[in-house]
């Protein structure tokens, strides 16, 4: 194994990332068509790539191109969305892409549809409110309040979703998944996984929460949502769920009253 770390773009719509080059190890991420990554290393027909987000993982080597000619400005928003042949429903569906995924805007709209182009190098259209802007970082701190009511309903969107080991989709997603996806999708990046980072991220007290903070357990990871409400993606509730660390209210856990370790805040 060896090699020149290239700049790669996901061309697959969802692209797995495996512990090890073999389709049965265990999941450790998802990369969506569009984003960002880098050959680290290759193995037959594995590469092991690091995502713009800075984790590795291996991946099918044929998911990913040379990033040279790529440039979006647009991100999927809705947790998936059909890149059709043509402006209506009628039309054929080409890809269906998850929520994050990157697409560029072709300039061409047709009532509620935009045309995009894709990274694997298709064009078609798109329900417009299923497509936005990029978000980024600056412009999204500017207004925290704004900011803080984006990722609690970005969050909420993925309720009743399954629970899926290194999921990040609408079809399967894990606790440090549907916190980082939630900031991703709103122009912020931070850790993957269920780790507090001080990199990214200010302690605070428990006192101090507010909505769109995060929470943090052995191994697990969780988004306030206020009021003493926790959002998260859980195994043994199969799936995203809201819990309250009110031991009076109805839907109390008390493993995660009882075991919170430390909170977290992106707003300094």
């Amino acid at each position: 194994m060896g090699g020149t770390r290239v700049e790669l773009v996901c061309v697959a719509p969802v692209a797995s990332l495996r512990k090890e080059p073999d389709p049965r190890a265990e999941l450790s991420d998802e990369c969506f068509s569009g984003m960002d990554a880098i050959s680290v290393d290759r193995s037959g027909v594995w590469s092991l790539v690091e995502t713009c987000y800075g984790y590795r993982g291996w991946a099918l080597a044929d998911n990913f191109a040379n990033a040279a000619p790529w440039a979006p400005d647009r991100q999927i928003s809705h947790a998936f969305a059909d890149v059709l042949s043509g402006p209506s429903y009628q039309s054929g569906a080409l890809e269906t892409l998850p929520a994050a995924a990157r697409v560029r805007a072709t300039g061409k709209v047709s009532d509620d549809w935009v045309e995009v182009a894709t990274a694997s190098g298709l064009i078609g259209w798109v329900r417009s409110v299923f497509v936005e802007p990029i978000p980024r970082r600056e412009a999204a701190l500017a207004d925290e309040a704004k900011l803080r009511n984006s990722l609690v309903a970005t969050a909420r969107s993925f309720l009743g979703v399954q629970y899926r080991w290194g999921g990040k989709t609408g079809a399967g997603i894990d606790c440090s998944g549907l916190c980082s996806l939630s900031y991703f999708l709103n122009g912020i990046v931070i850790f993957r996984d269920a780790v507090f980072k001080p990199e990214t991220l200010r302690e605070i007290p428990r006192s101090a929460l507010k909505p769109g903070d995060l929470l943090y357990f052995p191994g697990h990871v969780g988004m306030y949502l206020g009021d003493g409400r926790v959002i998260h993606s859980t195994s043994p509730l199969n799936g995203v769920v809201i819990n309250s660390l009110d031991p009076s209210a109805a839907d109390y856990r008390a493993v995660l009253d009882e075991r919170l370790e430390q909170c977290g805040s992106i707003f300094w």
